[in-house]
């Protein structure tokens, strides 16, 4: 078969910029010695119960080198006990566990051995079955983690824009994750459905341990290599001061980050830090909230973070007014300039009749805005969510939805599923007499609006295409992924290689 295709063709040296992960196919899992079986069309594993080699990717002797561990996320929590297995091409091989009843497993792979992958399969001395969801290979370090492109720089703002690492526009729609106070549900899962239906960006919630249990380093390195190898753009947020009105808290959540440096740096392409989520619940105290971010601005600079870093709105995100009487004051306030604000829509800010004149008053002042939180009810009233979606497009605004899953205590109408691990168990939510298909709404937002981000598909073409061809006719031998594997149909923004050696990234 043959197809027309639009490509760019740039030079091999350009691919460290796509070194932070590479997802292996599911449909090349290959059956190997053991009477275990895989079904391509449904990515389900069977085991018999006998140990065997099982099944998973054959790859020749592949070089991951920049890489440091394979990250294997299952569709549903095991059932079964089972070991994924790298094997190298020197006839050594390390085994890590899944324990029955986890929904993921890591395999770190061995420094001395990474050039040559063998092969990466799984076993089980169980009968059952599991089903695949997705599988990576994820770099931290060296020319495999964070920004390996010199030319790449962090997000940024000009004027009411945000601009990624490459100097485009970028609009985050996603929808907020709320970990702080669900830690036991974990979030890899989580982030991985929201990806699934579209999002390009997610918000996560954590602790200083002011209110909640404090979140450590390794759980935000976690999940900045998440979010990098599912292309997402990710908002880390602390929640434990949201309507706090005392400015030592708001320092609080300034610390922390300065504690969490070293999980930070090098990773200003892919993460924005929103210092507190809704500090300052008193309306019309404009003057001491801008003071206080100006300190708090100052505690992150002088320890060398360049992120740019979000700031809400006062009065619980929804005082419209702060942004607009202080926002300008507080980015002149930062040493970078470099500051996104955020409004959350509710039933103050998001009432309707108000959210177009709320959002434009806001870029009025020549800022960067986004909203941070919204939904499409609020304590009983409604929110206009369609105007909120359909001006944030017009206006070039992006979004974040509150909120996954888990609202609860008469808040759960506000979920936009009902199983935090399904993306497809979205429902027609209720409260007093209003109905709306929140989740549907929101994730067709997502697949119709949600771009990702060129730190991850390379830039734009301007900087990194050396020549370029429109409707070339292709055949089907001429792409490979990056392990040398022919590709049957090649997908917009992934990269591939050709006979030439030449990296093909599709637009």
């Amino acid at each position: 078969m043959k197809r027309l295709l639009s490509l760019a063709i740039v030079a091999f040296a350009a691919l460290s910029i796509h070194a932070a992960s590479i997802e292996l196919s599911l449909s090349s899992v290959a059956n190997m010695w053991g009477d275990a079986t895989y079904n391509t069309s449904t990515s389900t594993i069977t085991f018999t119960g006998t140990w065997s080699e099982g099944v998973g990717w054959w790859l020749g002797s592949a070089d991951y080198s920049q890489f440091d561990r394979v990250e294997i996320e299952f569709a549903q929590s095991l059932p079964i006990q089972v070991l994924l297995t790298i094997g190298y091409s020197d006839d050594t091989y390390d085994q890590f566990t899944a324990a029955a009843g986890s929904s993921s497993v890591e395999a770190t792979l061995d420094a001395s051995k990474k050039s040559s992958v063998q092969k990466i399969y799984f076993q089980s001395a169980s009968a059952g079955s599991v089903v695949l969801q997705s599988a990576t290979v994820v770099g931290d370090s060296g020319s495999g983690g964070g920004n390996t492109n010199t030319e790449m720089g962090g997000f940024t703002v000009s004027g009411s824009q945000l601009l990624d690492g490459y100097g485009q526009p970028f609009r985050m729609l996603g929808a907020n994750l709320a970990y702080a106070w669900y830690k036991s549900y974990g979030y890899a899962n989580q982030m991985t459905q929201m990806r699934n239906a579209g999002a390009n960006a997610v918000r996560i919630a954590l602790s200083t341990g002011g209110k909640y249990s404090k979140d450590p380093m390794s759980t935000i390195q976690g999940m900045i290599s998440k979010a990098e190898a599912l292309k997402m753009i990710l908002i880390l947020e602390v929640h434990d001061y949201t309507g706090s009105d005392n400015s030592s808290d708001l320092q609080s959540a300034a610390s922390y980050w300065v504690e969490m440096k070293d999980a930070l740096v090098g990773h200003e392409h892919s993460v924005i830090i929103n210092i507190a989520n809704e500090w300052k619940g008193t309306w019309n105290q404009h003057a001491a909230y801008a003071s206080a971010y100006a300190t708090a601005l100052t505690t992150i600079r002088n320890a060398g973070l360049k992120h740019c870093l979000m700031v809400d709105a006062a009065g619980w995100g929804q005082e419209t007014n702060s942004l607009i009487n202080k926002a300008s004051t507080i980015l002149n306030s930062d040493p970078d300039k470099n500051v996104i604000f955020s409004l959350h829509m509710y039933d103050e800010a998001g009432k309707p009749g108000y959210v177009t004149t709320n959002i434009n008053n806001v870029l009025n002042q020549g800022v960067a805005l986004c909203i941070g939180e919204f939904a499409w009810a609020h304590n009983g009233n409604d929110v206009d969510e369609a105007t909120i979606i359909s001006h944030c497009k017009t206006q070039g605004v992006g979004w974040l939805a509150w909120s996954w899953w888990g609202n609860g205590s008469g808040l759960g109408y506000i979920d936009l599923v009902t199983n935090q691990y399904d993306a497809t168990s979205v429902c027609t939510q209720t409260v007093g007499s209003m109905s709306c298909n929140w989740g549907q709404e929101v994730m067709d937002a997502w697949a119709a609006q949600a771009v990702t981000c060129t730190v991850y598909t390379g830039g734009p073409a301007t900087e990194l295409i050396d020549s370029a061809e429109e409707n070339v006719e292709l055949t089907d031998d001429m792409y490979y992924d990056l392990l040398g594997r022919p590709v049957a149909v090649p997908q917009p923004g992934h990269v591939y290689i050709n006979s030439g050696r030449k990296v093909l990234i599709i637009r």
